[in-house]
């Protein structure tokens, strides 16, 4: 009798898959959770979407647990996407994977962020990168590219070390977007606005770039931005310099005292420009910063070459220059007397050059102004005596605004012991005494040091030192204890006075400014209120920015606590009290400052918003003596806020009305 195979004529159940059993069609597994059928027999088969050999039968349990996740599949599997965090947003992050990412608008007009640390980690090995010494220098042979979208960063392990960028007594404001370009909002003088001379610009625009000097290479973006008075300069992620604005001394560097009216490239540097057969690639910039009365001190400029080598060109009348002469030049030229050494840091001020080597040597050059070149001026960089093993310099320097030359400088050695020399008429050495010195002499006793910082105009300077040793700072959670010493005409150092001058190194009040108005309060079990006065966390700052708001001798401090919350010291063009308004006035003491970051009741960062937002940098720019001046808070969402004078529609708007607060930009 013959016989027909009609196979299987139901399922057959074979438990769950098994990687070593050889199933026939229609047996049935369990995988994952879900119901697998057969379709093509097999061994070592494993069930998945997709597959020649299964089929989903029944759809399991899925790995879902979280309210707001998603299912999404991997490499034929089932997997859960947990939910993102607050106002990011679902996208697709390659062909065959999504993610969420932060929300973003558009990136011509979101700034860029950074990748440079406010304090560098001057004990790393390391030598490039965000975590090496030097993160402020690039490294293109293993692609560390440094990136700031805010100006004016110090070519030094702070990034704020003097925390004044002049723009004579008009307002404008440029950074980079996260497209890399050159962006600028207020006043527009050599049509840096793309508007007519004079002409006033409300929102941003993209500033022109130039052929004259050939253009950008294949791939070739803005990374870093600076500007003085009306000269501006930029570098590109592959070492070439551009350049904008007036051009009286050279400063351009272009080999004419020609202004430029949209942004060339500086044909002397670059990937593509050599002198003595060695390529000109920048690896850092800087400028000697003008300060001071009418912003006396032409620009000189200053680049560290990828090979550490020196290049200078500008206002050279007292030797800043250091090519061994006092005569101004408009192209870059290359600074001899540093070709055996690599120079790492560059700080200039208008009359006098810093130059520090790799092996923690100081070197200077220029004008010997309140003995700050050892008693002798120069016109090319020799190594100076009494110092070594050093991580940090700061030459602070400057026209006062009676036209007097004044000059703080400062050498941090590894150990954390801190020097000083130069001018010190109200203490702001730290030495003890208001007497200039000719020599290096050690500042602040016994006490060790992570950082210096400095705010004012040079005759007036307010010092600031961090305590620890260097790096201590870096990426710090709990910060440092601060110490301040110098001017304290309006109560800069904290210690409840604005008389006398600090000549060491003292440690600010714990006390607030005023009485009951920033309070803790809380409730005994009869609803009875109390409250206890706030005290200043001056053993917990993370980082600290030198401002100025009004005349030349009227500066102030901002500091960041552990917490996230800004404070504030010194002079305030006007106080917003929670009952009134008042005229200018001097925080003798710390003061919470008026924002949106100061409330938290625990510990941890806290925005008064539903989207947590830390402050992670702060920019001070304005006029030399006059009230024309204006901060910027970068926040971690790479957002600007901003307060000041607004008499060019800096902020934007249809209005010239000064901020007093904190606002946010408008970018859009």
């Amino acid at each position: 009798m013959a016989t027909i195979d009609v196979g299987k004529i139901k399922f057959v159940w074979k438990g769950a898959y098994a990687a070593g059993t050889a199933y026939t069609v229609d047996d049935v597994v369990s995988y994952l959770g879900s119901s697998w059928v057969n379709i093509q027999a097999g061994t070592g088969q494993t069930p998945a979407n997709g597959s020649a050999y299964w089929q989903v039968m029944a759809e399991g349990q899925t790995t879902l647990t979280t309210n707001g996740d998603l299912l999404t599949v991997t490499g034929g599997s089932q997997t859960r996407l947990p939910i993102g965090g607050t106002g990011t947003v679902l996208k697709a992050t390659s062909g065959t994977t999504v993610g969420w990412e932060a929300a973003s608008g558009d990136s011509t007009h979101k700034p860029l962020g950074t990748n440079i640390p406010s304090y560098a980690n001057t004990t790393n090995s390391t030598t490039h990168g965000s975590d090496g010494k030097y993160p402020w220098l690039a490294d293109y042979a293993n692609n560390y590219i440094p990136y700031d979208g805010l100006p004016n960063a110090s070519l030094s392990p702070v990034k704020r070390d003097r925390n004044e960028g002049f723009t004579s007594g008009v307002q404008y404001f440029m950074y980079l977007n996260e497209n890399h370009e050159i962006c600028h909002r207020g006043y527009s003088q050599f049509t840096m606005g793309n508007l007519q001379n004079t002409y006033s610009m409300n929102m941003e625009t993209t500033m022109a770039l130039s052929m004259e000097f050939g253009g950008m290479q294949q791939g070739e973006y803005f990374v870093r931005l600076w500007y003085s008075q009306y000269s501006a300069w930029a570098l590109t992620n592959k070492g070439d310099l551009w350049c904008f604005g007036e051009n009286d001394d050279g400063e351009l560097g272009l080999g004419d005292t020609t202004a430029r009216y949209q942004w060339v490239r500086n044909p002397y540097l670059g990937v593509n420009a050599t002198n003595n057969s060695a390529t000109c690639r920048v690896s850092g910039f800087t400028f000697g910063f003008k300060m001071g009365y009418e912003g006396q001190g032409t620009n000189t400029c200053h680049v560290i070459l990828e090979d550490g080598r020196v290049m200078a060109w500008g206002y050279g009348g007292t030797g800043q220059i250091g090519d061994g002469t006092t005569t101004s030049k408009t192209k870059p030229t290359l600074i001899s007397a540093l070709s055996a050494v690599n120079i790492c840091q560059i700080s200039a001020g208008y009359q006098s050059t810093l130059y520090l080597d790799t092996a923690g040597n100081v070197w200077g050059t220029g004008a010997d102004n309140n003995g700050i070149m050892q008693g002798t001026a120069r016109t090319a960089p020799f190594q100076m005596a009494g110092i070594d093993n050093c991580v940090q310099i700061l030459c602070y320097a400057g026209y006062g605004y009676s036209a007097d030359y004044s000059s703080n400088m400062f050498a941090l050695q590894a150990d954390g012991d801190l020097y000083g020399i130069g001018y010190n008429n109200y203490g702001a050495l730290g030495i003890g005494t208001t007497t200039a010195v000719s020599a290096w002499t050690q500042a602040g006793g016994s006490l060790n040091f992570a950082a210096v910082q400095c705010s004012g105009e040079p005759e007036y300077t307010s010092t600031l030192a961090f305590e620890g040793t260097p790096g201590d700072l870096y990426n710090s959670t709990n910060g440092l204890p601060i110490y301040m010493c110098g001017y304290n005409g309006y109560g800069q150092c904290m210690q409840g006075t604005t008389t006398s001058n600090q000549t060491s190194f003292v440690q600010p009040q714990t006390d607030v400014f005023g009485s009951n108005r920033s309070v803790v309060m809380s409730s005994s079990a009869d609803g009875t209120l109390s409250s206890n006065e706030m005290t200043f966390p001056r053993s917990n700052i993370v980082k600290a920015w030198g401002v100025r708001e009004g005349s030349y001798t009227s500066s102030s401090w901002f500091f960041l606590d552990n917490q996230g919350r800004l404070w504030k010291s010194g002079f305030s063009q006007q106080d917003y009290n929670y009952h009134a308004n008042t005229a200018a006035i001097s925080y003798t003491n710390a003061q919470p400052d008026h924002n949106n970051w100061m409330h938290t009741l625990s510990s941890g960062t806290t925005y008064a918003g539903k989207v947590a937002e830390t402050i992670e940098d702060l920019y001070s720019q304005g006029h030399y003596y006059s009230a024309y001046w204006n901060q910027f808070i970068r926040t971690s969402n790479n957002e600007y806020w901003s307060r000041g004078n607004n008499i060019h529609y800096l902020y934007g708007g249809y209005n010239t009305a000064t901020k007093h607060k904190w606002s946010r930009w408008n970018l859009n």
